[in-house]
């Protein structure tokens, strides 16, 4: 969608400009533009040897390497522009948008040319709106909240726009504000799904159950909203525990897990419903299930970290304690034989020794050439004790 509009804004722009501009005909160019065929235009564009600035050469280069997905030499063409012509609005938009996608992390630079658009076209909201979100992507939030308020105030009618505010004003602890805003938006349009879901939300802090069920409600009026919407599903859910509105909850949680939107706490939701239920035995099954999918395989390797940073650190003990929690949560044989080696390379033999057999109980069979390889070194370190 921004591609095709900065397409609109070149063509228009430049067809003004080309006339004025007589040492570059564009005539080709745009034969190359309406046939999508971005290579074989810039190709061209190269072949021409122009012996002055010329503002609409640049841009259609500018324009070639941005839709060919090659943003730092877009960004150097569209630089060239501004340094020339600092307060142009076609170098200053492509520029923002170039930065705005993240390509090189610097949403600072977005900001600053968001800032240039604003100062050309300052009744735009949509520039102060994306200034105020590049501004709090580098945590100026001050200046956001300075931007986001000028937006709201020249487009109070977006919902983007409402929620931007909000979130603003609640940042400065201006929360009845923040509520206010929300408010009145809702009063003359209750069908703007981003207005909804920040009022659910507000709801949820402020454990108003009935307003959550009232706008949830209506946020699911005719089908599931799509997966951003999925915080106010939860909150829904929860919000109809709240209220003991059992079986509600779980034919909502249920539709979320099948629509592939479940997660940790829509199965500890299910699992608190049917505990009130007295359907207990379910209920564990449920909280097994949260502990598996709160346990990562991945937290293994987080204990086995810390442990080595413990050793580097010479802190044995708390080494060999982040080993023995691993083992207690994850019943892996191999963090028995880790804490050995600790004390192993202590030359502390009754420790090591502790571990070790305890590896050998654990590990009868072993699964692995390494596991093999441990055993046998682990039968020949005890055989001399």
């Amino acid at each position: 969608m921004i591609k095709r509009l900065l397409l609109i804004v070149l063509l228009y722009s430049y067809g003004i400009l080309s006339a004025q501009e007589i040492s570059y005909n564009r005539t080709e160019t745009l034969r190359y533009f309406q046939n999508m065929d971005f290579e074989s235009c810039l190709e061209w564009l190269k072949t021409k040897q122009l012996d002055a600035y010329n503002k609409s050469y640049l841009m259609d280069m500018g324009y070639c390497y941005y839709m060919m997905e090659m943003p730092l030499e877009a960004r150097d063409t569209y630089l060239k522009i501004a340094a020339q012509e600092p307060l142009d609005f076609q170098a200053n938009l492509f520029l923002a948008t170039i930065y705005d996608n993240q390509i090189y992390n610097k949403d600072d630079s977005a900001a600053f040319y968001y800032k240039m658009l604003t100062t050309i076209q300052p009744q735009q909201s949509k520039f102060w709106y994306l200034g105020g979100r590049s501004l709090n992507s580098v945590r100026e939030y001050d200046a956001a909240f300075a931007y986001f308020e000028k937006a709201f105030e020249l487009n109070p009618s977006s919902g983007k726009i409402t929620v931007a505010y909000a979130k603003a004003l609640e940042r400065r602890k201006e929360g009845d504000r923040a509520a206010k805003v929300i408010d009145a938006f809702l009063a003359k349009d209750n069908a703007n799904v981003d207005v909804i879901q920040k009022k659910i939300s507000m709801s949820h802090k402020l454990k108003a159950f009935k307003d959550v069920i009232y706008w949830g409600e209506l946020l699911l009026k005719d089908s599931l909203p799509p997966a951003s919407s999925f915080y106010s599903y939860m909150y829904l859910a929860y919000s109809y525990l709240n209220t003991n509105q059992i079986d509600k909850s779980i034919a909502l949680c249920d539709c979320l897990i099948e629509h592939n939107l479940g997660a940790e706490q829509i199965t500890y939701c299910l699992a608190l419903c049917y505990g009130k239920k007295g359907d207990y035995t379910r209920s564990n099954h449920l909280l097994d299930e949260c502990i598996e999918l709160n346990l990562l395989d991945q937290a293994q390797t987080y204990f086995r970290a810390k442990a080595d940073n413990y050793t580097l650190m010479k802190q044995y003990a708390k080494a060999a304690s982040e080993i023995d929690t691993s083992f207690y949560i994850f019943q892996d044989p191999i963090d028995l034989y880790l804490a050995g080696k600790i004390y192993d390379d202590l030359k502390n033999k009754p420790k090591a020794a502790l571990y070790y057999k305890k590896f050998l109980s654990q590990k009868k069979n072993p699964a692995s050439p390494l596991e093999a390889k441990l055993e046998n070194y682990i039968k020949e370190y005890l055989k001399a004790d």
